[in-house]
């Protein structure tokens, strides 16, 4: 399904993404063909976005700062105020969810069998069925509009990486076949991996604006509903960030290390096999083969090493909420004396979930 085609749809088929059936069904019955596939809109093409990297660069550079990732980081964010809006309006949702279900289960510990007047069991079965049903429908909200929100955002990221690979194939065009010191290793590894995390990216960029504002919101609600221990395991929280945003800087320095022997690697591939014949004639197969083993095994050095920071920032981060619920709810039963009720750990534990998937 491409953009042009769901933009053209109805509204009721661009809310279900039904414009994307049609292909998906010929595809099960046979593997498909490019004529099955539907036309790149204008918004799609190579050369549209070519153009809309060189003017927002050409932009970049009468403003005097030179900066392409800030550049495309304030076009990003004009661009997708409609992801933005739908992502604002799934954390409203999610928000109300937790609420909803800490209601709930209030009621749930409410109902008493051994009550004496079965209106009291009427009253609070009517209760639960109202909170299940404010629970359903922020539900119905939420779904839809997190989808909506990805498709948005990652539309606009494959926007950036076409628009990319094509100002970068343009640019080598253009370049002169000799005194410039630029590998075809070099051009590939920026056309197929650099410039793929700009389309990975978008997809979470989209939460720059609305996660701060979100997460106030939950402070707020976890306040109201925890207590003041809620605002310290938010601070927990907020301090071990810090620590995660260290393991993923040290990730992606290990990256760009990797990025450079990676091109310098497939430089030397490169080079073997388009000077097969003088090599195979001086006999240096033995030469260049451990040459790339070499380049390989501190490739995989690095790699091993970046893979250990990223495991370890993956670790922290499935690790945090845990950890700052349980320290929550031990202040709150410890200084406050008192037990802790569902509302009170199954409204905390899912807002302590959503401060984790914003940070």
């Amino acid at each position: 399904m491409s953009a042009a085609t769901q933009r053209s749809a109805g509204v009721i088929s661009r809310f279900f993404f039904h414009s994307a059936y049609p292909t998906l069904k010929l595809g099960s019955q046979r593997p498909l063909k490019e004529d099955d596939l539907p036309e790149l809109g204008k918004l799609e093409s190579p050369r549209h976005n070519r153009l809309k990297i060189e003017k927002v660069w050409a932009e970049e550079v009468k403003s005097g700062r030179m900066n392409l990732g800030r550049a495309l980081l304030a076009d990003f964010i004009t661009s997708t105020w409609k992801a933005q809006l739908l992502a604002f309006i799934n954390f409203l949702a999610r928000i109300g969810q937790a609420y909803a279900l800490g209601l709930l289960m209030e009621e749930f510990g409410r109902y008493d069998s051994n009550a004496a007047s079965m209106s009291e069991k009427v009253v609070d079965a009517k209760m639960a069925y109202i909170y299940a049903g404010l629970l359903t429908v922020c539900g119905l909200i939420a779904f839809p509009s997190k989808q909506h929100c990805f498709y948005h955002s990652y539309c606009k990221g494959l926007q950036l990486k076409v628009g990319l690979i094509a100002t970068i194939y343009h640019k080598t065009l253009r370049l002169p076949s000799i005194g410039v010191d630029v590998s075809n290793g070099h051009i590939t590894n920026l056309a197929s991996n650099d410039v793929e995390r700009f389309q990975l990216t978008s997809v979470w960029a989209v939460f720059i604006i609305a996660g701060p504002i979100a997460s106030v919101l939950i402070l707020i609600v976890g306040i109201i509903v925890t207590g003041p221990a809620f605002a310290v395991g938010f601070s927990l929280m907020i301090l071990l960030l810090p620590i995660q945003i260290y393991a993923g800087r040290k990730f992606a320095q290990y990256r760009s290390r990797v990025a450079a022997l990676t091109d310098s690697r497939v430089g030397l591939v490169s080079q073997t096999v388009l000077g097969n014949r003088v090599m195979k004639f001086n006999g240096w197969e033995d030469s260049f083969r451990e040459k790339i083993a070499h380049q390989r095994e501190q490739e995989v050095n690095v790699l091993y090493r970046a893979s250990i920071y990223r495991a370890f920032n993956e670790a922290l981060f499935y690790f945090t909420s845990l950890l700052v619920s349980v320290i929550t709810f031990t202040i709150d039963v410890l200084a406050n004396g008192r037990v802790l009720s569902p509302k009170t750990v199954f409204t905390a534990i899912t807002l302590f979930n959503m401060l984790q998937y914003i940070l």
